[in-house]
């Protein structure tokens, strides 16, 4: 078997549609587990007390519902296939160890890092983007946090990107939430989500971005916005792996964090801005993506992305290089943009 194969592992497979239990057992037996199926609850019973090292099932079956599991299996963690946020949120609150994706990874199976293309979608061959790649190698076959520092404009967006794609969690959710963009008072309901009734708008259950995250990769952008009130939830969150739904029971996730900010968060925390508790929470990692006046030499690939029509254009590179550009990337691609209007005849 190959070098991530598990050993002297044991699974369970309570699953009704043959099709999905017969795929999920040739998963779990070719990584070296040793698979117990049931398609019914009555078959399962029985087979429930033993020691397991994982338990997959459905949130519903014909004869009954999974979580019955939770009380039989004497410990072993219990990962559910179901779809709808009620049963999400009433079988995390009951103990649920997690979620099946439809495409995402599977829980207990270790999966080698993903290989690194050479089109990482980062445009240039300077110093600092080879730096940069050689960092993305290291930490995108890493599930720990990390914090990516850059000025507006900067190309964090793509980095984000490279992170998650080239990860373990490439097949889950990539979810982005703006910290500055979300009122104040409804930073706990994007977040965390919350319980119909819990207060006068809500209407109806919501899951929560970090829920709606759960298997992949959760994206807190601009993170120096976020209101200390909410900085020691979320600290609460990264340290015990549950968030707590306004209204609602506590809820496993199994998410990956990345941060975003346009300034080093630690002049933040010396004006006591931003809590060092969180700071080091979130920095496991952290990514410094240059500004576009750090690798002017990149501007002639840079000009070929984005606006090829021009890229012959006699003069142009060195002209662009003259220029500041505070605004990095987006403004450079905002100018060529117009430019070209202007290029374009009558």
């Amino acid at each position: 078997m190959g070098e991530n194969v598990e050993h002297n592992k044991h699974g369970f497979i309570v699953v009704a549609d043959g099709a999905l239990r017969e795929r999920l057992s040739l998963a779990y037996g070719e990584a070296g587990f040793s698979v117990v199926a049931a398609p019914t609850m009555a078959a399962a019973r029985p087979l429930a007390a033993a020691r397991y090292d994982i338990i997959l099932a459905d949130a519903q079956l014909p004869d009954g519902e999974g979580v019955e599991l939770l009380a039989r299996a004497s410990g072993s963690p219990v990962y559910f296939n179901a779809a709808a946020a009620p049963d999400r949120m009433r079988l995390s609150s009951a103990g649920a160890a997690g979620f099946l994706r439809p495409k995402g990874p599977l829980p207990g199976i270790r999966s080698s890092a993903a290989e690194f293309p050479d089109d990482l979608r980062l445009t240039g061959n300077s110093q600092v983007m080879q730096q940069l790649r050689a960092r993305l190698r290291r930490v995108a076959s890493s599930d720990g946090r990390a914090l990516i520092i850059g000025a507006t404009g900067s190309g964090k967006e793509r980095v984000i990107e490279a992170l998650h794609a080239l990860s373990d969690r490439r097949d889950g959710p990539l979810v982005v939430v703006n910290a500055a963009a979300v009122p104040k008072g409804l930073i706990d309901s994007e977040l965390f989500g919350h319980r119909a009734g819990s207060f006068t708008d809500a209407t109806s259950d919501r899951i929560g971005r970090f829920v709606e995250a759960d298997g992949g990769t959760l994206v807190l952008d601009q993170i120096s916005d976020l209101p200390l009130e909410q900085q020691a939830r979320l600290l609460r969150v990264l340290e015990t792996g549950t968030v707590m739904p306004v209204g609602g029971d506590p809820m496993r996730v199994d998410i990956r964090v990345l941060a975003t900010a346009h300034e080093p968060l630690e002049h933040l925390v010396e004006r006591g801005l931003f809590r060092a508790d969180l700071f080091h929470r979130l920095a496991v990692h952290i990514i410094w993506v240059p500004a576009l006046a750090e690798r002017l030499e990149d501007l002639e690939q840079l000009v070929t992305e984005l606006a090829p029509g021009l890229a012959k254009e006699r003069g142009l590179v060195q002209r662009l290089k003259r220029t500041p550009w505070p605004g990095n990337i987006r403004q450079l691609a905002h100018f060529l943009e117009r430019l070209q209007l202007l290029r374009k005849p009558g």
